[in-house]
């Protein structure tokens, strides 16, 4: 139901589609025409975990990247579990000490990992 207070099932009822928000803004960005000329994509989330499959974006990023066979690489971070959607995942807390102030050289740092353990 969401933020909506089950907005969501009453439309429903009345012929709307629910569909998950992940997988909408994925076909909305037209996600799989781009997985069509791919070598690798990265995602990424704050904290991967076992919540990560349940419907959030970088689940449905790697699932479809998985079914045209294009690796899929999650920069998050922190992980701790849920990492068997992914080809790899690199943390950004086990890249060095305050990640939080040093983002943008950790993600420069992880881009060139991910890189690296493509297949």
């Amino acid at each position: 139901a969401g933020a909506a207070g089950g907005a969501g099932f009453a439309l429903a009822a009345l012929g709307a589609q629910l569909r998950g928000g992940a997988a909408l803004v994925c076909d909305l960005v037209g996600l799989d025409e781009a997985l069509a000329g791919a070598a690798l994509v990265i995602t990424g989330e704050g904290r991967l975990d076992a919540q990560t499959a349940a419907g959030k974006a970088p689940a449905e990023v790697a699932a479809r990247a998985a079914r045209v066979g294009v690796p899929c690489v999650a920069i998050c971070g922190s992980v701790s579990g849920g990492t068997d959607l992914f080809t790899a995942t690199i943390a950004l807390d086990k890249l060095g000490p305050d990640p939080e102030r040093r983002v943008r050289a950790l993600l420069r740092r992880a881009a060139a990992r991910a890189v690296e353990k493509r297949p």
